[in-house]
């Protein structure tokens, strides 16, 4: 009958537990666990089931076992003594047959002997030996250590109920904080996405900007070259500030269209004139870099300049002003000349 808390034997006094009692035992990590103690019966092989009925519905409920067992002769226990009632767990002897008889009123345990067992005499010897290191003299004195003891129990009972329930708090709160950390790794993960949108947002805006800036710098360019072919064509009739005005509200798709008209005013206008040279192809290098003087008219050459600046503006994370000052100065003229 081996103790489920402590490993004994139940029914000896080296265990100080009793089945269905409740035990505060500290696990490994020495933290104080409330336990029920359980009886394990045959666990390690040994001993003999004789007889074991078990009936759903008895037919008299109010039916108990007092002290004795009805037998019949023929049953290999007819030989055994009268059985007798046991109060006492700690009073079963160690090689004695133990009996359990499951009633409506409770569990009766009933054993073959357990009169004039020297088990009794060596409790008694052990009961000699406490009196004496705690030395009590009379049954006053074992009361008062009793109820001290008892005191001291209880304080210790108490103090358990307390740690454990500390136990609980502290679990209670490593919960709390694992949930903190897991919605703070959330959280990291919401802001890294945030600011990653936010990067990319600026890093677009900074692409529109510089697109701004370059339709910007066209357009002037445009503007200017449009006033300068109304001067060419009108001469002192031409009005230019307010023409400047004018030019101001129009989009570039219409600046083109006037400045084109320009153009072919003052084409027709010196064609008797003058005769447009072509311009020699032959100075372009042989990785295809053009200049200014490589293009027939400043249209050409501006797109040309306006695609190189955008490229290199990208590539080294400039902004499109100073790519486009930079490029105007590397094709405005050939160095060889």
């Amino acid at each position: 009958m081996k103790c489920s808390i402590c490993g004994e034997d139940i029914r000896s006094w080296n265990c100080s537990h009793y089945p269905g009692k409740e035990y505060i035992v500290e696990n490994d990590e020495g933290v104080g666990e409330t336990k029920t103690c359980y009886a394990i019966i045959g666990e390690d092989g040994k001993g003999e089931l004789i007889e074991n009925s078990l009936v759903y519905a008895g037919a008299c409920n109010r039916a108990t076992i007092i002290n004795e067992y009805s037998r019949a002769n023929d049953n290999v226990m007819s030989n055994m003594p009268k059985l007798q009632l046991v109060k006492e767990l700690k009073d079963l002897p160690l090689d004695a047959n133990v009996y359990l008889f499951y009633t409506a009123g409770e569990l009766v345990i009933m054993t073959d002997r357990l009169e004039n067992d020297k088990r009794s005499e060596s409790r008694m010897d052990k009961y000699k030996e406490v009196l004496d290191e705690f030395k009590i003299q009379s049954e006053d004195e074992l009361e008062l250590k009793l109820t001290e003891l008892n005191s001291k129990a209880a304080e210790l009972e108490n103090k358990n109920i307390e740690l454990s329930n500390k136990m609980g708090e502290i679990e209670k709160l490593n919960k709390e904080i694992t949930q903190l950390k897991t919605g703070a790794t959330a959280k990291d993960e919401e802001i890294s996405k945030l600011n990653k949108s936010v990067s990319d947002l600026t890093k677009s805006n900074e692409e529109l900007k510089a697109n701004e800036e370059l339709i910007e710098t066209y357009k002037k360019d445009l503007k200017d070259e449009t006033i300068e072919l109304g001067i060419r064509s009108q001469g002192n009739a031409f009005n230019k500030t307010l023409f400047e005005k004018f030019l101001d509200t129009l989009s570039i798709a219409e600046l083109k269209e006037v400045k084109e008209g320009f153009n072919t005013e003052v084409i027709n206008k010196f064609s008797k004139t003058r005769t447009t040279q072509p311009k020699d192809k032959t100075k372009k290098k042989a990785d295809g870099e053009m200049y200014k003087d490589d293009f027939e008219t400043d249209e050409e050459y501006t797109d040309y300049i306006a695609g190189l600046a955008l490229e290199y503006s990208k590539k080294n994370n400039v902004s499109i002003i100073d790519a486009t000052k930079l490029m105007h100065k590397k094709y405005l003229k050939r160095g060889d000349e």
